[in-house]
């Protein structure tokens, strides 16, 4: 029955590894808080954990150098939401049934390698969107069923090598 599953302000080189995090399950997931909220803080792992039901699975807010690996994450708005957060690196993350599996806004030079962005479908969803976000990577990533793949508005210079994007509505738009 907690607002946000785990709140890291200011709260920098932590380890948060094998939380398992449920949303309340009352209302609508927007009227929720987040599974992992990172604010202004850096240098972190978040690894091995399972979210579900929150309103965003983990979400970073001025928070750079932080790392994620091997989370899933599912039944949420966005999976994973990143606003002015640079220098972060996810890989080996699952998002699904999200809807968005992963928003990428006004955040720069990311790595997103070897994570699978699967079923994230409802209105003007994606498996991933990149919004103002630029000089990042996208590496080996698989998109599937999604209502769209990957979406970019606004962003330049990001590296998109090596992805499966296979049986969404748009590939890439």
């Amino acid at each position: 029955d907690s607002f946000h599953g785990i709140y890291l302000s200011q709260a920098h080189d932590n380890k948060i590894s094998y939380i398992e995090i449920k949303g309340m399950g009352k209302g609508e997931i927007a009227a929720q808080g987040n599974g992992i909220h990172v604010y202004y803080a850096n240098n972190n792992l978040l690894s091995y954990n399972i979210i579900e039901g929150t309103r965003d699975g983990m979400f970073f807010e001025y928070g750079n150098n932080n790392e994620s690996y091997e989370n899933n994450i599912s039944d949420t708005r966005y999976g994973l939401h990143y606003m002015y957060s640079d220098e972060n690196i996810f890989k080996h993350n699952t998002f699904t049934m999200n809807t968005g599996g992963a928003a990428v806004m006004n955040s720069n030079h990311l790595r997103l390698e070897d994570n699978h962005f699967i079923v994230n479908y409802g209105n003007q969803s994606f498996g991933l969107l990149l919004l103002q976000a630029n000089d990042n990577q996208i590496k080996n990533n698989t998109f599937y069923m999604n209502q769209r793949g990957i979406y970019i508005d606004q962003a330049t210079r990001n590296r998109i090598q090596g992805n499966k994007i296979s049986q969404n509505q748009i590939g890439i738009e």
